[in-house]
């Protein structure tokens, strides 16, 4: 049915943050994981400072001109034959 809209239900209970409660619950920097995934590529670099990994990683996403994607995005599901 490729012709029919793509529908995006969201979950009752995480709100499409896709975490129960408790690991909602954990918190760094007041933010938790549903945040910071929601959060884009420029941002998080400003709160990940600290991880000189992670924050090379999102520099260079940067700098190719991809800090405009969130770290959670997710990539369209395309099955190749």
């Amino acid at each position: 049915m490729s012709f029919l809209p793509d529908v995006k239900v969201l979950c009752d209970v995480c709100g499409g943050r896709r975490f129960n409660s408790e690991t909602l619950s954990v918190l760094w920097r007041e933010k938790n994981i549903g945040d910071v995934l929601s959060m884009s590529i420029g941002r998080c670099r400003g709160i990940l400072p600290a991880h000189p990994k992670v924050h090379h990683a999102l520099k260079l996403l940067q700098d190719v001109g991809l800090g405009y994607l969130t770290l959670g995005q997710q990539s369209p599901n395309t099955v190749w034959r």
